[in-house]
């Protein structure tokens, strides 16, 4: 619904939301996947001081998939060069704690484009806030995930 989008756009956004649907159909929602997530991991909202990591910003926190919280933690580096280095890093981090498998794995680009499809929803429910720079970025990568999306199961 936001403004910024014309009608083959959002044509696109809810095609590929039906597609990304059905995989989550088939996504069981276990423990090892599955489970209390902050679902807004964004740089902004992790603060570090003194060595002592706090989260903050908790209001879009509940019950979701691990590789949403992964998603929304690298989502604002995914246009940089050093992107696939930092998603082995986040990866390998999350890997120490906690398993996840290769298969699993594999579906970190689906929820990196989910991630993209809520920001857009995010921006269009905040138009007291310039976001003209932030909705351009995320939409151009989001419509050209959308366009190139095959369901990876």
């Amino acid at each position: 619904e936001h403004p910024g989008l014309d009608r083959a756009d959002t044509e696109l956004l809810l095609r590929t939301r039906s597609q990304i649907r059905e995989v989550l159909r088939d996504f069981q929602t276990v423990s090892t996947n599955f489970g209390m997530i902050h679902a807004d991991l964004d740089p902004a909202n992790v603060l570090v001081q003194d060595g002592r990591v706090t989260l903050i910003d908790f209001d879009d926190a509940g019950y979701g998939w691990h590789l949403y919280e992964l998603a929304t933690a690298v989502f604002a580096e995914i246009e940089k060069p050093s992107f696939p280095d930092i998603c082995q890093a986040l990866v390998a981090g999350y890997r120490d704690i906690r398993a996840l498998s290769e298969r699993d794995l594999t579906l970190l680009p689906m929820f990196l484009l989910i991630r993209g499809m809520a920001l857009i929803g995010w921006i269009s429910e905040r138009p007291e806030i310039d976001n003209t720079n932030l909705f351009r970025e995320v939409n151009e990568w989001t419509l050209a995930s959308c366009a190139s999306f095959k369901s990876p199961m």
